[in-house]
């Protein structure tokens, strides 16, 4: 009896498997388009949070001059730090985020004191230091960001327990903060100020490795060293 080749069981699993290896590979272009578009939508996301970030950065160094894009520079400066230390990317995302925010709480500091010319008074020194314990209570609820609350409540201790102001000492302050720290110093370093012009690069180097292991971690002031050396500091701050 003649048999029709679409009868033949040879015939017919050869479909189905053929079935098969079409239906998958449609359903991988649909999923490569699908992860493609959640991957945009992710970079488009991170894009959004990135660039308003920076506007409340922008906004918190508005109030002064000679403050103008320090937030920003902090971040770049810590992100150079974080990957010379070879932390992951999460950490790295993250400690660009805290540089941006660390210091959020001069939103909450007298304009006058912000704006003034010259060094502050002891009363208005004092007056200042509250901006860390107002940053705090600004991104307590903010858990998003991991390391955000340290890094802005804590980035002015000292690793010798010296600082404020909870005096914490070594690795009892948290890394994000430690970071923070050695940042925010050379941008204050090497930035003009209405007291002082900016200071040569040679003595901005000395002063981290006389204060390691008093005002800064040890180790991150010695990769702060190498890295103004390098001039991948300069590098940052100009990308």
């Amino acid at each position: 009896m003649e048999q029709y080749i679409f009868e033949n069981p040879a015939f017919l699993v050869g479909m189905v498997l053929l079935g098969i290896l079409v239906a998958a590979g449609v359903t991988y272009e649909i999923m490569r388009h699908k992860t493609r578009a959640l991957r945009n939508k992710g970079k488009e996301d991170r894009n959004v949070i990135i660039q308003s970030l920076q506007a409340i950065a922008n906004a918190i160094d508005a109030n002064d001059e000679y403050s103008s894009g320090h937030s920003l520079r902090v971040a770049a400066y810590s992100v150079e730090i974080a990957r010379h230390m070879e932390m992951d990317k999460e950490f790295i995302d993250n400690i660009y985020y805290i540089g941006l925010l660390h210091d959020i709480g001069k939103i909450g500091i007298s304009t006058t004191i912000i704006k003034k010319l010259g060094k502050l008074t002891d009363e208005e020194y004092e007056s200042m230091k509250a901006h860390t314990i107002i940053g705090l209570e600004i991104v307590k609820n903010v858990t998003a960001i991991s390391g955000l609350t340290a890094g802005v409540g804590q980035h002015h201790e000292r690793w010798d327990g010296k600082g404020y102001h909870e005096g914490l000492e070594g690795e009892d302050i948290a890394l994000t903060a430690r970071i923070i720290a050695v940042a925010d110093a050379y941008d204050a370093m090497s930035s003009e100020r209405s007291y002082r012009t900016a200071l040569p690069k040679n003595v901005i180097v000395q002063e981290f490795e006389d204060c390691a292991g008093l005002q800064f971690d040890p180790t991150i002031a010695a990769i702060a060293r190498e890295l103004i050396e390098n001039g991948d500091f300069e590098k940052a701050s100009a990308e």
